[in-house]
C-alpha cells in the first residue's frame, strides 16, 4: 500500500502572551503571519505484505506472513516547531516529531 500526503497546516505562535489574554498556552501569532501559514513537509509511506500458505495434512493450513511498514525507510515529519521568536532563523519550522522508522513484523498462524 502506498500513501502520499501533502503537508499539514501549522499555526505559528509567539510563545508569549502578547495580547494579554491570559490564555494558556499563549496563542498570540507573530505580526504579519496568518493562522495556519506554516506547513509540515509532505509524507510518503510504502507498506508491503508477503504471505505464504502451506498445507498441513488434509485440513490444516500454516500461514507465514511478513509485514514491512515504511518499506523505503523515509523520514516523515509529523510536527514542526511553531514557536518562531524563540528559535534561530535557521531553525524555524524545524521538525520535532517523526513517524516511525521501518518496522518488520513476522507472524505464523495455524488453522485447522
Amino acid at each position: 500500500m502506498v500513501t502520499v500526503g501533502s503537508g499539514r497546516p501549522v499555526n505559528p505562535l509567539l510563545g508569549v502572551d502578547a495580547n494579554r489574554t491570559h490564555a494558556h498556552p499563549p496563542a498570540a501569532r507573530p505580526e504579519g503571519l496568518a493562522r495556519n501559514s506554516l506547513r509540515t513537509p509532505g509524507t510518503v509511506n510504502v507498506d508491503a505484505r508477503l504471505t505464504k500458505y502451506v498445507a498441513v495434512g488434509r485440513r490444516g493450513k500454516l500461514d507465514l506472513v511478513v509485514d514491512v511498514f515504511n518499506l523505503l525507510n523515509r523520514t516523515n515529519v509529523i510536527a514542526v516547531n511553531s514557536y518562531l521568536p524563540r528559535v534561530a532563523a535557521r531553525d524555524r519550522s524545524r521538525p520535532i516529531l517523526f513517524a516511525p522508522r521501518r518496522e518488520v513484523q513476522l507472524s505464523i498462524d495455524f488453522e485447522f
